[in-house]
């Protein structure tokens, strides 16, 4: 298990979760397996690499409708944060940044077996912060992002179509 206790400012935080936005995908009315873009060479402990996600499928959990999103989730551990740029059809793209304060990861090298919770915040406009629990986990053969927090009804679910380690040398 890796557990990174990240301490900031008391700041509390809430993702809005239009994480759940991501895409390019035909639509089916299920969304296939992730696919990792990762050498046998990249085998490393993902739980503390920098990866970013791809999703092209969201499925809205009170009405079980599946959309079709463009979305891009990039986990960066080492700098603390989760950037989030999704899209939906008919409506604007949304950008936001996640501030970590917290992460409880164990996955396996290619994301199969395992779940990581994020827990931090989003800063708003206005100053105030608001706090976000993001889980990411490997269930019934799919990658996929849900809202993290026991107490809250999970809204959205988005899943996973591909992933990619980020080489940060240059």
């Amino acid at each position: 298990m890796y557990n990174m206790n990240l301490t900031r400012p008391a700041t509390a935080i809430i993702l809005v979760f239009l994480l759940g936005c991501n895409a390019s995908r035909k639509a089916t009315n299920t969304p296939e397996p992730a696919q990792q873009s990762v050498s046998a060479a990249q085998a490393v402990s993902v739980c503390g690499e920098a990866v970013k996600f791809y999703a092209e499928k969201m499925l809205i959990t009170q009405t079980g409708q599946i959309m079709d999103v463009t979305a891009e989730l990039i986990v960066d551990p080492l700098a603390k944060t989760i950037t989030v740029s999704a899209e939906m059809a008919g409506q604007e793209k949304a950008a936001f940044e996640i501030t970590i304060e917290q992460i409880d990861c164990a996955f396996n090298n290619d994301f199969t077996v395992g779940a990581a919770l994020y827990t931090g915040f989003i800063k708003q406009k206005d100053g105030s912060v608001t706090k976000q629990l993001l889980k990411l986990e490997a269930k019934d053969g799919s990658l996929l992002f849900t809202n993290g927090d026991p107490d809250k009804p999970n809204e959205l679910t988005m899943y996973v179509s591909k992933w990619e380690i980020i080489n940060k040398q240059q």
